[in-house]
């Protein structure tokens, strides 16, 4: 999806191909066609009564004389998997195309506001539902993108539904990008307990991520130099729920296993930026 200004692409499941990949974001690029994009990570995490799901299975694997780092995304080395673990992640389901929503009603002209606005704003949405056939067969999670025309501004929200019993309850979570998401909800009596929502978990390359304290940038060493300059992010991200959500840039300085080089166990350069 894209609107001229910012790009994001997915890998969607087609049935025709021998190999099933779950629905993922594989890259995200500006109006320069430059890719902001440095590994594939789950498009969003949920507790649901104290077990973590990922929300789609899509990862990236290493073969044989790749460059085994996840500082940068190496377009040459870059192979698709789905994780193997499917019980504890939500899968794609479908996805619909359609216009932009909105919450509450808005009055163009009004606050200052352009006369000729549009309301709701001109753009794409794109809905994608994912499903847990195991333990979570009465939960179903809606994860939706929205572009918008004429703006570099992407939003990202996801909804939970359960149903059962002839009941349906839904929350529902905003993630604005110009993510960590921390929330209590008690669904049903009781059904289900919501302890955490991070709507968002996007691992992308400087200067577009924030640098940490803690990362280690590649130097003549092999283990990287520390570095505790911090610079304000391109990739400017917010949230609009009111109260209990957060967003922050997490380092993933040791998400690549060791095994993944064993001739050099002490290669860490993968934690160059934040998620």
């Amino acid at each position: 999806m894209s609107n001229g200004l910012i790009s994001r692409r997915f890998v969607v499941p087609d049935n025709s191909t021998q190999q099933q990949l779950d629905f993922g974001t594989v890259d995200i690029l500006d109006q320069h066609n430059v890719s902001l994009f440095r590994r594939v990570v789950p498009e969003a995490q949920i507790t649901i009564d104290d077990i973590n799901y990922n929300v789609s299975t899509l990862a990236q694997e290493f073969h044989t004389g790749d460059d085994y780092t996840f500082a940068y995304c190496n377009r040459s080395s870059f192979h698709l998997t789905t994780n193997s673990d499917a019980s504890s992640s939500f899968t794609y389901k479908t996805h619909t195309v359609t216009t932009p929503k909105v919450e509450y009603s808005f009055q163009p002209g009004t606050r200052f506001s352009p006369p000729d606005a549009s309301w709701p704003p001109k753009g794409v949405r794109l809905e994608v539902t994912f499903e847990n056939g195991d333990l979570m067969s009465d939960v179903k999670v809606v994860v939706s993108y929205e572009l918008f025309d004429h703006h570099p501004i992407m939003k990202k929200m996801l909804d939970i539904s359960v149903v059962g019993d002839g009941e349906s309850f839904d929350h529902h979570h905003d993630h604005h990008h110009d993510h960590h998401h921390d929330h209590h909800h008690m669904l049903g009596t009781p059904r289900h307990l919501i302890s955490q929502v991070d709507v968002e978990l996007l691992a992308l390359s400087p200067p577009f991520a924030q640098q940490l304290p803690q990362a280690h940038i590649p130097s003549s060493d092999i283990n990287g130099s520390p570095d505790s300059s911090a610079y304000r992010p391109r990739y400017h991200v917010i949230t609009t729920e009111a109260h209990g959500a957060v967003c922050a840039w997490q380092d993933d300085y040791d998400s690549l296993p060791a095994e993944a080089t064993p001739s050099c166990s002490g290669c860490k350069d993968n934690g160059a930026v934040g998620e």
